[in-house]
């Protein structure tokens, strides 16, 4: 009788270890089914942000987020609608978390780095686009030269505005000491 538990007992165990890859299959087969499911959602929301609807486009990418918590892709999407929006802190958070998941996701390190030019966070945007660079190593990339083209027309641009507001100060003053010099003649001609 013993040996008979021991025999139903191992056959019990033999049968449960013989579940586990099936379980496995399964599981791998469920996953996969998800991943698509996120796939075609976010490929969705491209079109819609295409088509410049961007709330449609973030319902999609949100949707795809919940099919695959890990797809850092619609993380970066979602993100980029947030800023169509104008949701640019929403979005950094976006940004952020895919770079949680995956560090040298070169499109979540590009849009990091573009809303930190938009922003005038140019340091930051430096940090970023030196990682891009050496991501990118010896080659370049995309990325890099849209960051890098980002990053030279902020500084052209902060160069023309500082000469506008160098001018205007000069005519102001201009302006001020005219009036002055009319006032100063006035004043005479009263006395």
């Amino acid at each position: 009788m013993n040996a008979l538990v021991r025999a139903l007992a191992l056959a019990v165990a033999l049968s449960a270890l013989a579940s586990i890859p099936s379980a496995r299959a399964a599981q791998a087969h469920t996953a996969q089914k998800y991943q698509r499911a996120s796939h075609e959602l976010l490929e969705a929301g491209r079109r819609a942000m295409a088509q410049k609807n961007y709330p449609q486009a973030l319902r999609h990418f949100e949707e795809s987020l919940v099919a695959d918590p890990s797809n850092a892709a619609a993380m970066v999407a979602i993100g980029k609608a947030h800023e169509a929006l104008g949701q640019r802190e929403a979005a950094r958070v976006y940004y952020d978390q895919a770079l949680a998941i995956e560090p040298d996701n070169l499109p979540a390190l590009e849009a990091q780095a573009l809303a930190a030019v938009a922003s005038g966070e140019r340091d930051k945007a430096l940090e970023t686009l030196k990682l891009i660079q050496e991501l990118c190593a010896p080659k370049g990339c995309p990325e890099q030269a849209r960051v890098a083209t980002a990053l030279r027309e902020a500084d052209e641009r902060d160069k023309a505005d500082a000469e506008a507001a160098k001018k205007a100060k000069k005519a102001k003053k201009k302006k001020d000491g005219d009036e002055a010099g009319g006032q100063r003649e006035r004043n005479d001609s009263d006395h």
